[in-house]
């Protein structure tokens, strides 16, 4: 539900029309009424998590490389790996134990950075008829996500439109043009990323021993989710 919410909010920051290929809520029902219902849905999702009574369980962004790629990767947590894993470790404080809990923190964790990084890539190198939504939302906002940090380490130009956060005309198009002529870099570095995090997500997963059909499907599901187009 909170995942939801956001998606909900995302759309009408982004101005974006659609979501999975279908008409996005702000889009059928107006800005307003898309951010009430983002805001129900949030509120209802909170109350829900209060009432659990669990403390572990409810969920309570410079100039250098090594900064920018740092900031990216508090953010990318923050934004989507915390959720992934905060809800993982729940399910096991629920109905496991404190050491299957924090094995299940680590898979969602490791799970959810190599989603948004997926997610990153996607955004620079599909279409918005394949991707089922606008596409460079990030860099219209401002914000550099992995494809484009990477890439700038290859090539400094790119270092001045991402202080300048894309604001003057045509940043955007310089941008993609640059990721374009440093493909084997900036946007082969990103998905090598996010398998090394698939790979850990993995990894947590075969430490859970006897192995079930349940932990094949978790396994399946985060080599799939690598291999995504939307």
């Amino acid at each position: 539900m909170i995942h939801t919410a956001s998606l909900i909010h995302d759309d009408v920051v982004d101005s974006s029309d659609r979501r999975r290929g279908k008409k996005a809520a702000a889009t059928k029902w107006g800005p307003r009424k898309a951010v009430l219902a983002g805001d129900y849905i949030l509120g209802t999702a909170s109350v829900m998590l209060a009432r659990i009574g669990n403390p572990d369980v409810t969920l309570n962004t410079r100039e250098s490389d090594d900064e920018q790629f740092q900031d990216y990767l508090n953010k990318t947590y923050c934004k989507t790996a915390s959720l992934f894993a905060n809800s993982c470790k729940a399910v096991a404080l629920l109905s496991a134990s404190q050491k299957y809990a924090d094995i299940a923190f680590d898979f969602g964790r490791n799970f959810g950075m190599a989603f948004q990084l997926i997610d990153d890539l996607l955004d620079v190198t599909s279409t918005a008829d394949v991707l089922g939504k606008p596409t460079t939302a990030d860099l219209k906002l401002g914000l550099s996500t992995a494809p484009v940090l990477f890439a700038s380490q290859q090539y400094p130009e790119l270092q001045s439109l991402i202080l300048r956060r894309f604001s003057e005309p045509d940043d955007i198009e310089k941008a993609l043009y640059l990721l374009d002529q440093v493909m084997s870099d900036g946007k082969s570095r990103t998905y090598q990323l996010a398998e090394q995090y698939a790979n850990e997500a993995i990894r947590q997963l075969n430490v859970l021993t006897p192995t079930s059909q349940f932990i094949d499907l978790l396994i399946h599901l985060t080599k799939t989710m690598l291999k995504r187009c939307r």
